[in-house]
């Protein structure tokens, strides 16, 4: 039966080695899931402001091809001027007939002004025909970055996801399998209690010392230690095993512990001392254990003593939080 025991606790020992990774991935990629969510948000709110900017990129591609309209209409008009003036003698016979110096000077700067208009609304067209390309590409490259920005950024939040849910998956199948054996173990521990339980309590009750019961820790198991508690107690047998520096019924270590700045928490860690509250089958004064190992979250498996009697070391499972205090760390 111990034999029994102790392979189905290497059993739950090898699926909790596997299955921590798994967990860690998982979270890992919960993780990496909310990062890429809150690049997307980024992303989106870029895309806003990129739709912003083109809408405003739009506009003046309408103002400078409206621009563009007009100079076009002025240059035809100069175009249709010039030639009049140059084919058909007009610009010769303006300045024939001028009465006075001045008159035909001021013809022929008439005429210069309209070869300069034209030359500058030539240029105006030009200028604004490459703004109006150029306006277009900007606005293609923007939407091209961005669209590929928001395709990237979903495309990793997708896959981080899948990768969540696959490690969760493998995780649950080997945490179930470890739940099984653990259901398996209390009842193995329960019958193992049964069976040694009586010729541990008459080996303490005889002054040989402390009975042991499925392979539990000796007190001392670590070396002398200041022990002040009444022999065979739950919290002598603790207090040899931890550097405890407080007093007090079993109840009371949790407070004690905090006033001494000592961690504590709820969540069972190897070589910790949980702290059982008085009643629901425990004494009127609590009790308190060493934490030996760790099943689960929940379930962890404890050494102890005087649970079956004065002066008895054993090693029980603890399947849930139920009657915990706390555990001190």
């Amino acid at each position: 039966m111990q034999a029994k025991a102790e392979a189905l606790e290497q059993q739950i020992l090898a699926l909790q080695m596997q299955s921590a990774p798994l967990e860690l991935k998982a979270v890992q990629a919960a993780q990496q899931a909310a990062a890429a969510q809150s690049q997307l948000a980024t992303a989106q709110v870029t895309l806003a402001g990129a739709n912003a900017r083109i809408a405003e990129t739009t506009a003046l591609m309408r103002s400078a091809q409206a621009t563009l309209q007009w100079d076009r209409q002025r240059l035809a008009a100069l175009i249709v001027a010039k030639y009049k003036i140059t084919t058909n003698g007009t610009a010769v016979n303006a300045l024939l007939q001028s009465r006075t110096l001045m008159d035909a000077l001021d013809k022929v700067v008439s005429y210069g002004r309209v070869t300069d208009d034209m030359n500058t609304l030539v240029l105006d067209v030009r200028r604004n025909a490459d703004q109006l390309t150029e306006l277009q590409s900007q606005q293609q490259e923007e939407e091209r970055q961005i669209a590929a920005e928001v395709d990237a950024v979903q495309t990793l939040h997708t896959q981080a996801l899948q990768e969540q849910a696959r490690f969760q998956r493998q995780a649950g199948q080997l945490t179930g399998r470890a739940s099984t054996l653990t259901q398996q173990l209390e009842k193995v521990m329960v019958q193992l209690a049964e069976a040694e339980g009586m010729p541990a309590a008459k080996l303490a009750a005889s002054g040989a010392g402390a009975g042991a019961i499925a392979g539990a820790l000796p007190p001392f198991a670590y070396g002398p230690r200041v022990d002040d508690f009444p022999w065979g107690q739950c919290t002598w047998y603790v207090a040899s095993l931890r550097d405890v520096t407080w007093g007090g019924d079993a109840w009371e270590w949790l407070a004690a512990a905090a006033a001494q700045g000592k961690p504590e928490g709820v969540v069972p860690k190897v070589g910790a001392i949980v702290v059982f509250g008085p009643g629901n089958g425990y004494s009127d004064i609590g009790h308190v254990a060493y934490v030996e190992s760790v099943v689960g979250p929940t379930s962890f498996i404890v050494d102890e003593a005087n649970s079956y009697g004065l002066g008895v070391v054993d090693k029980r499972l603890i399947a849930s939080l139920t009657d915990v205090e706390g555990f001190i760390y």
